[in-house]
């Protein structure tokens, strides 16, 4: 009987350490698409000088 909690128990584990990477992924698929809406925001929006001034108004107020 103990043989087949021990294979339970490595199912689980390994059930875990799938669950665990397929967050990774996802959290890494989300950064991987907010940084190319950052780069394209600054390519075709106010450019690096005009993100930058207007952070500065921000900051200041």
């Amino acid at each position: 009987m103990s043989d087949f909690d021990t294979q339970t128990n490595e199912v689980d584990d390994e059930d875990l350490l799938d669950e665990r990477s397929d967050r990774r992924e996802r959290v890494f698929g989300v950064l991987r698409v907010l940084a190319r809406r950052f780069v394209m925001f600054l390519s075709f929006g106010p450019g690096v000088i005009g993100f930058l001034w207007l952070i500065g108004r921000i900051l200041r107020r």
